[in-house]
């Protein structure tokens, strides 16, 4: 029982895996530099991450994929108390887009962190700047207009970012590999400034974020390195 049992958790590990280094390739780089005993847990939360995000978009119809996130929902709400933010909320602000993205990505750094006991006031600061805030939909009526809106996100992402890299003095050092995920979003915001915020250009759908994927890693190794984030 318990060989079948350790086969199993493999396998669903090795499915996590797979699905984060298939839809979020970037994010499957940053959990590779994490510790061992973080990893599993890491890997398992950011698949849950990808099966949520493309419930709507793999379903053959929008009824069946809201079903599909109300089951993932009741599964969670059975696991905690605490209420979760409802999954097809969409911001339509910058402030709403913040409060959106520390209940959401962010929290997926903190769990993270939790996996591995680490506990530091920096640390959550740090992990609350760098968690997702260039993610967002909005309505606009031109491509020009949406450009100015990528704009004014990616300049709100950058100022977190520089936030949450002043406090690296105070971060313990087991913690920094959970923050190497600011360097995606650094590279995002380097090759959308080159392509002046126009998300539709098509230098950016290039390789990692308009960079070569060599680039891109040998960047993030050296960060990783350094023990920077």
């Amino acid at each position: 029982m318990n060989g079948g049992g350790s086969k199993s958790l493999r396998s669903a590990l090795s499915y996590c895996v797979q699905q984060v280094r298939n839809y979020g390739y970037h994010h499957y780089l940053c959990l590779l530099e994490l510790p061992p005993e973080m990893r599993k847990a890491a890997f398992a939360l950011r698949a849950f991450n990808v099966e949520t995000a493309r419930a709507m978009d793999v379903a053959p119809d929008p009824e069946i994929g809201s079903m599909r996130l109300l089951w993932w929902q009741e599964a969670i709400d059975k696991l905690y108390i605490k209420k979760h933010p409802e999954v097809e909320d969409i911001p339509e602000s910058i402030e709403e887009l913040e409060r959106y993205a520390e209940d959401t990505v962010s929290t997926l750094l903190y769990n993270t962190l939790q996996a591995g006991g680490i506990s530091s006031t920096a640390v959550d600061h740090a992990a609350s700047h760098i968690g997702g805030r260039s993610e967002i939909l909005l309505d606009v009526n031109s491509r020009e207009g949406f450009c100015n809106v990528v704009f004014e996100i990616a300049s709100v992402a950058n100022v977190h970012l520089l936030k949450a890299r002043e406090l690296a003095g105070k971060v313990p050092a087991e913690a920094k590999p959970v923050l190497l995920h600011s360097v995606p979003v650094q590279v995002l915001l380097y090759s959308l400034s080159k392509v002046h915020f126009d998300v539709f250009d098509l230098r950016i759908q290039r390789g990692v974020f308009g960079v070569s994927p060599l680039w891109f890693q040998y960047k993030f190794k050296w960060y990783s390195w350094r023990a920077m984030f």
